[in-house]
């Protein structure tokens, strides 16, 4: 592992995904949960995942290590549900929803 670069370790439980879940009745297969784990930061990136006792022979004295072996460490969920081609049209003249789309939305996504 290159070890250049500002290091930080957080150790806590970690959980998260292995890769896309394309079907939600396979996740379970996909879910990743390490007690007593720890992340390894290079420069605010994710170098390295395992558990803490792996990842103790991978740090040194002068990484800085934030313990929250009592919390659950999970990546950030972001939300990219994105109509496309409504985004010229976001915050038109509030009218009732079905009135709305005919006006507004469904002329502007005809175009695009």
């Amino acid at each position: 592992m290159d070890m250049t670069g500002e290091l930080t370790a957080v150790r806590g439980d970690l959980l998260d995904f292995d890769g896309i879940v394309s079907n939600p009745a396979d996740i379970e297969k996909h879910i990743r949960h390490t007690p007593n784990g720890m992340l390894l930061l290079r420069d605010g990136q994710i170098a390295w995942r395992g558990t803490w006792e792996e990842g103790q022979k991978l740090i040194t004295s002068s990484v800085r290590i934030y313990d929250y072996q009592d919390r659950l460490i999970m990546p950030g969920f972001i939300d990219t549900h994105l109509h496309f081609p409504q985004q010229e049209m976001i915050g038109s003249y509030g009218e009732q929803l079905l009135e709305w789309l005919n006006t507004y939305t469904f002329p502007t996504e005809a175009k695009y």
